[in-house]
């Protein structure tokens, strides 16, 4: 029974600091993309059988993959305590190209200029 409790408290523990820091009504957007980085390095160093620690690794993709929006992806990259750090490559490309596409939206924008 000890040491199931002590795993679950192992589990439990970063998720349960990230959603205290989350409580706060002025946590940046960029905060919410570190924190699933956060997450993934913690259960990665968790001391249990390799299914599970699979298992909590999928969860935390499968969590970021529904939240995530652009964003998050900008402010992470925007964020002077980040700047995309660690940011997937590809991702990364992604909301650098929209990043540097906005200015199409500005009023009196003109491409042959």
């Amino acid at each position: 029974f000890i040491p199931l409790m002590n795993e679950a408290m192992e589990i439990l523990k970063p998720i349960y600091l990230w959603l205290k820091s989350f409580q706060d009504d002025n946590v940046a957007i960029s905060c919410v993309y570190h924190a699933f980085l956060e997450l993934q390095k913690s259960f990665q160093k968790i001391n249990c059988n390799k299914q599970k620690k699979s298992y909590l690794l999928k969860l935390v993709k499968d969590r970021f993959d529904f939240i995530y929006g652009e964003a998050h992806g900008l402010g992470y990259i925007l964020d002077p305590r980040y700047l995309g750090d660690e940011m997937d490559l590809t991702l990364r490309i992604n909301i650098e190209e929209f990043l540097f596409g906005l200015h199409k939206f500005e009023p009196g924008y003109n491409q042959g200029s």
